[in-house]
């Protein structure tokens, strides 16, 4: 797993919980601002802090920090990506990996990447050839034991 993106998703998940803060901190205010105003004599306006103060509390709660707000499902989301959509570093394919995945192939896998290979074959069949540089790479392929 990359850890550019591990960082990364660590430093959203701190801002994310500060927001929460903020919503938390939001409603505490307009919930006292309602508290004030009925006591001053003011019961519409205090109704209507309430509600509002109701509607912040509702979006605190579907952000959350527990296993069900939102904050929570982004983060497991980064984080599955992460840790599952990367064997080492981003656009690392080796010669190991490619056998690795040739021999986990299913049939119609193998017969589809026959059919690409076959494809490609013919596609270049009378294009020129570069019979020097392909006889090096031969007799480089030769010096293998």
């Amino acid at each position: 797993m990359p850890s550019a993106l591990n960082t990364r998703i660590r430093l959203l998940e701190t801002e994310m919980q500060l927001f929460y803060n903020d919503f938390n901190t939001a409603y505490q205010h307009v919930y006292n601002m309602a508290v004030q105003l009925n006591a001053e004599g003011n019961p519409n306006s205090s109704t209507q802090c309430y509600g509002l103060a109701n509607d912040f509390f509702a979006m605190k709660a579907h952000w959350g920090t527990g296993a069900t707000g939102i904050k929570y499902y982004l983060i497991w989301c980064l984080d599955y990506i992460n840790d599952n959509a990367f064997n080492g570093e981003p656009g690392d394919v080796d010669m190991s990996a490619i056998i690795n995945a040739m021999l986990a192939a299913t049939f119609d896998e193998l017969t589809k990447f026959m059919g690409i290979s076959d494809a490609y074959r013919a596609a270049v069949w009378d294009a020129p050839f570069n019979e020097e540089f392909y006889a090096a790479l031969a007799r480089g392929f030769k010096a293998w034991p």
